[in-house]
């Protein structure tokens, strides 16, 4: 065997990373296995508990209200298992309050001071500024997003678009901005939009936000960034300075400050589409934290197979470019994701768990068989509803055991976190990277609590 280990974790994003670093935290030796980066590290980098409840139009002010609420809705929620003790005992909204509480603070505190710290809490929605100037309903934002002083009625915000970056329209912005504002809130007397000319290769088209991020982590970057947003901020008498997410990759708070100090504006980032340069500055925090929790991270392997021997999984065969590895543990933990990071595939056959073949189900339970991914869509693409397609996954049960249709677990030491799970809707709930942090934070410790029972 080439490698022994306490647990494997199949999946290198957000639920992974988090099951992975709870349980070497908690004393366990851990391989993650990530064959490349998944949605977290595309994702926009704000994190959403939950942003609406099924069937609601109007989106949640209170992601503690949202919770109580999905617990008594949405009853094969994952959110709900975290509220349920043992099988057959309804979801208490209050224990299921206090496990994402729990998962969101120890997130918090892990990143702070990393590239990617994040600043919220679950009693109240952040309204993020987006790309489009509306706003965005989120639980946490990375630092660089945050202002500790929001716009008063008198000050002027300026949305500050750079050359040849097509992803931002400044002026567009301005508009909607300006237009959804809630009747009677207070905020910027003014808003104005400009254009700057930064640019690594002097060629001012075909630019792209990781480009210009990178650039800015350099001191030439900053002070071309600093000395065209200083010369805007004085001829619009700006207050605040509204930018894409281009602040940096790896010095992003630092930059900020500095800019800051040589603008003598307010300097904030605007949440972005995916991919977007928080989702890799996210993606590049939880990597620390689970190698400073000792984990190791075997970037590039792709699980490729696992063996079964009665109830418990035994070995798990990777594949690299090199070589190709077998490792035994006594616990895993799949965290392989939806359909873009390939957890999920669907064609002609089916949708179906692409590594064990594990039961598919959809968001109540029933098995989706062989149904093709086009039934399992609306004939509207953008619909409230969303499409049930977005809900297939794995059943599971309180511990986030995979289980069989019958409810039995598939393995006594095999769980779940994440995407791959059944029973949301994260593109109309809103609560995608929500799920997975909670899910993995709870999917890593009854991992570790289950190898040190058998220790």
């Amino acid at each position: 065997m080439d490698i022994e280990t306490d647990l494997v974790v199949i999946g290198g994003g957000m639920a992974g990373l988090v099951a992975g670093s709870v349980a070497a935290e908690a004393g366990l030796d851990v391989v993650l296995l990530r064959k490349g980066h998944g949605a977290t590290a595309q994702s926009s980098g704000a994190i959403d508990i939950i942003g609406y409840v099924p069937g609601a139009t109007a989106y949640l002010m209170n992601p503690v209200e949202g919770l109580h609420a999905l617990s008594a809705m949405c009853p094969f929620h994952p959110y709900s298992a975290l509220g349920r003790s043992q099988e057959g005992v309804p979801s208490d909204p209050g224990r299921v309050v206090s496990r994402v509480h729990s998962s969101v603070q120890w997130l918090k505190d892990k990143s702070s001071g990393s590239c990617g710290a994040l600043k919220g809490d679950l009693e109240e929605n952040i309204q993020a500024v987006s790309l489009l100037g509306t706003s965005k309903p989120t639980c946490l934002i990375q630092e660089t997003m945050w202002n500790d002083t929001p716009p008063s009625h008198d000050s002027v915000i300026l949305f500050a678009g750079l050359r040849g970056l097509p992803d931002f329209n400044p002026s567009s912005a301005v508009k909607a901005f300006m237009a959804n504002r809630p009747y009677g809130e207070e905020g910027p007397r003014k808003a104005v939009s400009c254009i700057l000319d930064v640019s690594s290769s002097g060629k001012p088209f075909n630019l792209s936000q990781i480009e210009i991020a990178q650039f800015v982590d350099h001191d030439a970057g900053l002070s071309a960034l600093a000395n065209s947003i200083g010369g805007q901020v004085l001829k619009t008498g700006a207050d605040y300075v509204a930018v894409p997410p281009i602040l940096g990759v790896e010095r992003a708070r630092e930059n900020r400050r500095q800019l800051e100090e040589m603008t003598g504006a307010t300097v904030f980032e605007l949440t972005a589409f995916p991919p977007s340069v928080p989702g890799l500055r996210l993606q590049t925090s939880l990597e620390a934290v689970f190698r400073k929790a000792d984990g190791r991270l075997l970037a590039g392997h792709e699980a490729t197979e696992v063996r079964q021997a009665g109830d418990l999984v035994q070995v798990i065969a990777a594949r690299a470019p090199r070589r190709t590895i077998e490792i035994r543990s006594t616990a895993v933990v799949l965290a392989s994701g939806k359909f873009l990071a390939g957890g999920l595939v669907g064609d002609e056959r089916g949708v179906r768990e692409s590594l064990m073949g594990l039961p598919i189900v959809d968001s109540d339970l029933i098995p989706t068989g062989d149904s093709r991914p086009q039934r399992l869509t609306g004939v509207i693409p953008l619909s409230p509803e969303g499409h049930p397609l977005f809900g297939v996954g794995l059943a599971f049960d309180s511990s986030f055991h995979p289980v069989a249709a019958d409810g039995s677990p598939i393995a006594q030491n095999l769980f779940a976190a994440g995407s791959v799970l059944a029973g949301y809707n994260y593109a109309v709930e809103k609560s995608g990277l929500g799920v997975a942090l909670a899910t993995g934070f709870a999917a890593g410790a009854n991992a570790a609590a289950y190898v040190k029972g058998v220790q």
